[in-house]
């Protein structure tokens, strides 16, 4: 990393990979005409969007042909919420007058709010309706057994992400999704879901093992530029897709508009390095992450570790939280009372949050209420005020954590006004 700052937020954006760079670069000079030209050019660049398009399939272990491009996570998301809700309508059109029941989605309440604010519009709108199923206190995860007491014969989409930005909690996607499927001849149509974000780059996404019908691809979180894609088990065949815009043939129909010929090549530069190296890549970032939760065990001294929160029990746990994940809050009664933007308003060199960046409440580092992920999650609202989501990433070093540790020490002992 460089000296002047140390980067603990790869969870809100990762810095774009050199070779992706290099990519993206000799994209915009070599690929710059229309993929939809039939000119030399023009097939040229078609023939890297295609090239692309198969390394992202491979990424996730999927066909080349499910591959939509997208602007980016949020798009994807709503997408899939439009493409059930339309599917259940085109299903069950109303007759002589009766209306049908509403479309019922189910998700959990940690989902980002890409997922979770189109499902409540169509809520507010009277269009659907929703069941957002809770973090089970024991496991400190999504039970299976919840999502299928939930599910209806009106359900038309579950959708459930493989992995938390905040807390870095890994879901059970896999099992919840056999198990609904294995429950579709009670409940009718239901097509599954999860957005793998936050996991793509950071453990194995297989969508043949997780049993999903669509599975969301965000660039800027493994080291690729700000598009994304959008998995989708034989679009407009087996799985619904219907478009979101029109006015062109391009992505086969499904997302008009002139395909971003340097940001596609990006995306599967990135992906491509992922093929590569993802044992690599975890190892590196769970022995960072192991480092970073001792050496913050060992700056704020075991003896007073009760100011020392994780706010995820399983934070150890490469199998139930992500390799690369530390959410952690400051918190002592007899301190000065402060919050998270205290914290980071103290930190000079150290680059981290107080939630997630999508969604973030912070003006100049100002939180005035607690994340609801984590509220929603377990976690007290006292050490939700104060918490800081640290997350390594494949360029941080051991020397890093050293600073990041001693950069935190020193900014809650001035936001508490002692020294701990």
């Amino acid at each position: 990393m460089a000296t002047d700052f140390v980067y603990l937020d790869n969870n809100a954006t990762t810095p774009l990979a050199p070779e992706v760079c290099h990519a993206i670069n000799a994209a915009c000079v070599s690929a710059f005409a229309n993929p939809s030209s039939s000119s030399i050019l023009g097939k040229a660049a078609k023939r890297l969007i295609i090239q692309s398009r198969a390394e992202i399939a491979q990424m996730i272990n999927a066909d080349a042909f499910d591959i939509v491009f997208t602007s980016g996570g949020t798009e994807a998301n709503n997408w899939v919420v439009y493409a059930a809700v339309r599917y259940y309508y085109s299903k069950f059109p109303e007759a002589d007058g009766l209306k049908i029941p509403l479309p019922h989605i189910v998700t959990s309440v940690v989902e980002h709010d890409a997922m979770i604010e189109p499902i409540n519009k169509l809520v507010e709108e009277g269009k659907v309706k929703a069941s957002f199923v809770p973090i089970d206190p024991i496991s400190n995860s999504i039970a299976v057994e919840s999502v299928l007491n939930v599910l209806r014969k009106e359900t038309v989409l579950v959708s459930i992400m493989l992995s938390n930005n905040e807390t870095g909690t890994i879901f059970p996607v896999a099992q919840i999704m056999n198990a609904v499927k294995s429950n579709l001849k009670e409940h009718g149509i239901v097509l599954c879901h999860t957005d793998a974000a936050q996991s793509i780059g950071k453990m194995k996404v297989d969508v043949r093992e997780l049993n999903v019908d669509y599975l969301t691809v965000v660039g800027h979180k493994f080291y690729g530029p700000r598009i994304g894609a959008l998995y989708v088990n034989k679009p407009g065949e087996k799985t619904p897709l219907p478009p979101l815009f029109f006015g062109g043939n391009q992505e086969r129909g499904f997302r008009s508009g002139t395909e971003n010929t340097p940001m596609i090549v990006g995306l599967g530069a990135a992906a491509r390095l992922v093929n590569e190296n993802l044992t690599q890549y975890v190892s590196h970032m769970y022995h960072m992450k192991s480092l970073l939760i001792n050496k913050l065990k060992e700056v704020f001294g075991s003896e007073k570790s009760s100011c020392l929160h994780f706010n995820n029990p399983n934070v150890a746990d490469r199998n139930q939280c992500l390799i690369n994940t530390v959410n952690v809050s400051f918190y002592d009664p007899e301190w000065n009372d402060f919050t998270a933007s205290a914290i980071l308003n103290n930190m000079t060199k150290l680059i981290a949050s107080a939630g997630a960046a999508c969604h973030s409440q912070l003006d100049s580092f100002s939180v005035t209420k607690p994340s609801r992920v984590l509220i929603d999650s377990g976690v007290p609202e006292h050490l939700a005020l104060r918490s800081i989501r640290l997350s390594v990433g494949r360029q941080t070093t051991a020397e890093d954590i050293e600073e990041a540790a001693m950069q935190l020490y020193t900014a809650v002992c001035a936001a508490a006004h002692t020294k701990i």
